[in-house]
């Protein structure tokens, strides 16, 4: 069974996007390189998203358009908070005189107002799951089960989705029987902000110091207790957490009891696409994400590609995305994100001897393979599919 839809004009310029993110638009950096990217190839391009307090309701940003929703200092709780951002996306994008357009959606917590909007503007919708929604460590359990069924239903009314890796595609498909049109990697962008200043010099790190670091939010489940106290194996050795987050206090104290407080600093946010030239300096990326749920056990987090272009050797949970990568690719070494010596014993495996050399060697010849000048061809040859068809099939 099939829904009749017109099809997109031959030409991107004459095709608006409107790309939805539940999210704050301040550091979104798959939202933003997918708009840029579509953008690029001539689209015309609306970010819309969560208000943020201090930044405008609209601006202009790399060819596209950000719409932010309205403030609010309250905390709502779900569904509300939901539902007021569905209403707020609707008088936006609702008014707008129909034209060929598509709506793409950035996680599940967009599909229903992107499915709804689809229906009124007659528009292909485009699911981009970067997640296991359902399945995040912040999702009560009461609530998975319905999102799953609310996923299930919707994912039928969808003409194209992307994952972004092959196992969150292989939980997709077992799960909703669902076709994964591409899996997009959220590499980082490669060539960008070569003139950023240093972590070392930025932070006053001198040369001979050992540098492992973290970059992303300080929030729990990321196993950042455990790589702190791996400090206490590894002589010479600092960490830096290069990012905020709630977890930051607590960070401290621990540090403050271990006697490490002169090896953990602390850094102020970095944009995304300055990250990988301010990391160059380090020694070690690390992923040390627990074994918290699903989605985080099959994670491809955007500062494992980071940290690849910025040709640092990865220390990395032994979860089946980050090894296919770090250990397939011979970039780094894997361990127990609950064992602290197992994180000390990976991160000395790649301070010195044959296994660090090699490791940066393989990083060096990997050239642009993990870059999102690789990964947007992916997205942009989905949305060349969407002007080929005369209809786009629901999902059975």
């Amino acid at each position: 069974m099939s829904a009749e839809r017109p099809s997109l004009a031959p030409t991107p310029g004459d095709i608006s996007v409107y790309l939805l993110a539940r999210k704050r638009l301040l550091q979104n950096s798959r939202v933003f390189k997918q708009a840029s990217s579509l953008a690029g190839a001539g689209y015309r391009v609306t970010v819309i998203g969560l208000g943020v307090r201090g930044q405008a309701a609209c601006e202009q940003a790399e060819g596209f358009t950000i719409r932010r929703t309205p403030n609010s200092a309250r905390r709502w709780p779900f569904p509300l908070s939901w539902l007021r951002f569905y209403i707020a996306v609707w008088s936006l994008v609702s008014p707008i005189p129909p034209a060929p357009a598509v709506i793409h959606c950035n996680d599940l917590d967009t599909l229903p107002i992107g499915v709804l909007l689809g229906r009124r503007r007659r528009a292909p919708i485009v699911y981009d799951a970067q997640d296991l929604y359902p399945d995040q460590d912040h999702i009560p359990r009461w609530l998975a089960p319905l999102l799953r069924a609310v996923e299930r239903a919707l994912v039928k009314r969808v003409q194209r989705i992307t994952v972004v890796n092959d196992e969150i595609g292989e939980v997709m498909r077992r799960r909703y029987k669902a076709r994964i049109d591409a899996v997009i990697l959220n590499c980082a962008p490669l060539n960008e902000n070569t003139e950023t200043l240093s972590l070392r010099d930025q932070l006053g790190i001198p040369p001979g110091q050992t540098v492992v670091v973290y970059s992303g939010a300080l929030a729990p489940h990321r196993g950042l207790e455990h790589s702190l106290l791996a400090l206490k194996e590894l002589d010479g050795t600092c960490l830096v957490l290069l990012g905020e987050g709630e977890l930051q206090g607590e960070l401290e104290r621990l540090a403050a009891r271990e006697g490490l407080e002169d090896r953990v600093v602390f850094a102020t946010f970095v944009p995304y696409a300055h990250v990988p030239a301010f990391i160059r300096s380090a020694d070690i990326g690390i992923v040390p994400y627990e074994h918290y749920g699903l989605n985080h056990y099959l994670c491809s987090p955007s500062k494992l590609f980071h940290y690849i272009a910025a040709a640092l050797p990865i220390a990395c949970s032994d979860f089946p995305f980050l090894r296919k990568v770090v250990v397939g690719e011979g970039i780094g070494a894997v361990f127990d994100p609950a064992d602290p010596r197992s994180i000390a014993q990976a991160i000395r495996s790649l301070t010195a001897g044959e296994a660090a050399d090699r490791a940066k060697a393989r990083l060096r010849s990997l050239g642009n393979r993990y870059s999102w000048q690789q990964e947007e061809q992916k997205l942009l040859a989905v949305y060349r599919t969407l002007h080929e068809t005369t209809s786009s099939p629901q999902r059975a």
